[in-house]
């Protein structure tokens, strides 16, 4: 990562990035783990590398880019 950037912003900022995850590493220094994907399955497993030390701390988050708008509103229908 960029002097003064974030896993977080990175992701945000491409759209190619749909899930981020961020952790303590493990060497000790204080740096921290990025990782960025298209997919969020198994983000969290012993095969992958992202372990949570003792005391540290794992954040992450799923992205959704671009926009929506609702076509009919189904809420009160009976399908």
């Amino acid at each position: 990562l960029n002097p003064g950037e974030t896993c977080q912003l990175r992701c945000l900022q491409s759209p190619l990035c749909a899930v981020w995850a961020e952790e303590n590493a493990s060497s000790g220094d204080g740096s921290r783990a990025c990782w960025q994907g298209l997919f969020a399955r198994n983000c969290l497993t012993s095969t992958n590398g992202i372990s949570v030390p003792p005391g540290g701390y794992f954040r992450s988050q799923l992205v959704m880019h671009g926009g929506y708008r609702v076509l009919m509103n189904t809420a009160d229908m009976q399908i």
